[in-house]
């Protein structure tokens, strides 16, 4: 427990814009401070002269713009195919909804009956903007009461195994539902991902236009603070999808047990 509140502490430290922000600016500002003291880093930036700096930060530019590229292009195509695959579920849903119903009107009435029908009816009434959900009614609590019990009698159990059943692949389609929707949250945090590198483009081309028209001696120290600024949140920035995509990967590959140092297909 406490290793994996320390992954989710690291986690949120390297992912946050505000923790991300603090530490660059940090660095930085330690950067300045250093140099205004020692001169350390000025004197052996003497010979780099404007083109120099201007190649530097526009390589750096590049790779990130570079970046924004494809992972806009995976992006949209992570949003659409998760909500393709809602959708499709909740399709198959209606129509293993619309089985069940089939099969409750070839059977007599009885007090079973109504119990069943009537958490098809609460099943079958949720939209899939009500999707997913961890109570589906009483009427549902009451059906899976009604089984457990009927269940143990020997006149009910053909007709309570033949509803569980069905009710059994309701109930996965409904779980899968749940676990699309955990990857439409993710494709949040990579819209937040790729929303700051298209930023940090924005805030490099704007650096790069000031350079051109300010890049002097005197000026030559912050222009490179900034390009170190640039630079650490690049790294962050690529960090930060690199753990986006490893937690997708955790979601999609459920079946492989990860206790073991190799990874074996779970029994």
């Amino acid at each position: 427990m406490a290793k994996s509140k320390f992954k989710i502490f690291i986690y949120q430290l390297v992912t946050r814009l505000k923790w991300q922000t603090f530490f660059t600016t940090f660095i930085t500002a330690a950067f300045l401070l250093i140099d205004q003291y020692s001169c350390v880093f000025f004197n052996s930036l003497v010979d780099v002269g404007k083109s120099d700096f201007i190649s530097f930060l526009g390589g750096i530019s590049s790779v990130v713009a570079l970046f924004c590229s494809v992972s806009f292009g995976f992006v949209i195509y992570f949003i659409q195919m998760a909500r393709s695959e809602r959708i499709a579920t909740y399709t198959e849903l209606k129509n293993k909804l619309r089985e069940f119903d089939n099969y409750l009107s070839t059977v007599p009435d009885s007090s079973d009956k109504d119990i069943c029908k009537a958490a098809w009816f609460e099943l079958d009434k949720l939209e899939i903007t009500d999707l997913p959900q961890t109570d589906y009614g009483e009427e549902y609590a009451a059906y899976v009461e009604a089984l457990a019990l009927g269940l143990e009698n020997k006149e009910k159990r053909e007709f309570y195994l033949n509803t569980s059943t069905h009710m059994g692949y309701i109930e996965q389609l409904l779980s899968r539902i749940g676990i699309i929707s955990i990857q439409q949250i993710i494709s949040k945090n990579f819209v937040d991902t790729l929303s700051k590198g298209i930023v940090l483009v924005s805030f490099m081309i704007s650096v790069l236009f000031l350079a051109n028209l300010f890049y002097l001696n005197c000026t030559k120290i912050y222009f490179f603070a900034v390009s170190l600024f640039v630079s650490i949140m690049t790294i962050f920035i690529f960090f930060e999808f690199l753990l986006d995509m490893y937690h997708y990967l955790e979601e999609e590959l459920d079946f492989i047990d990860r206790s073991e140092q190799t990874y074996v297909l779970k029994d």
